[in-house]
């Protein structure tokens, strides 16, 4: 029985092809990378975020410059060799406080609300907060708590968001975090799983 000489090369073919197939897909891609598109919600968050930064700069500095130097220049008259010295009465200087003692109170004394949505991963904010011994309310990852509190009427110093989250931080959420922020000069610190 004859066959055909294309099924006597069967064996040669097929190595060519899985060659051929190999170099193939091993070849560099021409294609271009695409640039990202434009994310307008992300832009204003991070327009907003440096706003803040630089309003709180400008308040740092304002503060710093605020607080007068203290120096003490003073100089005693010279003394004649021939006298002892007279008893010098130290003035009474009045201690003032130091910027630590007030910052350290008034992280004691402030109105913390904390969102975080890691449960599965660790609370690293929540044992930060405890680390650090402050005083806080932890809503977790409750959005309708947290909305709650951000609505509640209560003057928050601080706002903490960790969202791990794909899903449940939305738009709305942060035009309120922005009318905290702009509005009660309330300090916000956002970590989310994009930025």
């Amino acid at each position: 029985m004859l066959q055909p000489s294309i099924f006597r090369q069967r064996g040669k073919i097929m190595l060519v092809m899985l060659i051929l197939l190999a170099l193939a897909c091993n070849l560099p891609g021409s294609g271009t990378p695409q640039a990202t598109a434009f994310d307008p919600t992300r832009a204003a968050l991070e327009f907003q975020a440096t706003a803040m930064s630089q309003k709180l700069t400008e308040q740092a500095l304002a503060t710093t410059q605020a607080i007068p130097p203290t120096t003490q220049a003073t100089s005693l008259p010279e003394q004649p060799t021939s006298e002892p010295p007279a008893e010098v009465i130290p003035a009474s200087t009045e201690i003032l406080p130091t910027a630590t003692q007030d910052i350290e109170a008034r992280m004691k004394s402030a109105k913390i609300l904390v969102y975080e949505d890691t449960p599965y991963i660790g609370l690293w904010i929540k044992d930060t907060l405890q680390g650090m011994g402050l005083k806080y309310t932890f809503v977790g990852d409750a959005m309708g708590n947290f909305m709650e509190n951000l609505n509640s009427g209560i003057q928050w110093d601080l706002i903490i968001l960790g969202a791990e989250s794909h899903d449940y931080v939305s738009g709305d959420f942060f035009d309120v975090l922005t009318e905290r922020v702009v509005q009660d000069k309330t300090a916000l610190i956002v970590e989310m799983w994009y930025l």
